[in-house]
């Protein structure tokens, strides 16, 4: 496994309780590159190399349109998320 993304949005607390996951991917991945999209204000919590290597805002790509009734994506999108060999999605759908 070379990339893993993770999606994560939510308060405070669901980023705390997540945490013990991103520990569980690292540690079972160890040599892959982990990316989380969350609010930067909690995303904060897992900057450690212990969890994540990155941190992207989460509404950068408009990750939203993904979970509506006709999800489209840009070019860019698709291309990003197609270098990712594994995709953890904590955000709720509506």
């Amino acid at each position: 496994m070379q990339r893993i993304l993770v999606l994560r949005g939510g308060a405070v607390g669901d980023m705390i309780v997540t945490l013990p996951a991103l520990g569980a991917l690292r540690q079972a991945f160890p040599r892959a590159t982990i990316e989380l999209l969350g609010h930067p204000s909690r995303a904060i919590l897992a900057q450690h190399p212990h969890y994540v290597d990155r941190i992207t805002d989460l509404e950068r790509w408009e990750l939203y349109r993904l979970f509506s009734q006709s999800p489209t994506i840009s070019e860019a999108m698709a291309t990003f998320l197609r270098t990712c060999e594994l995709v953890l999605s904590y955000s709720p759908c509506a």
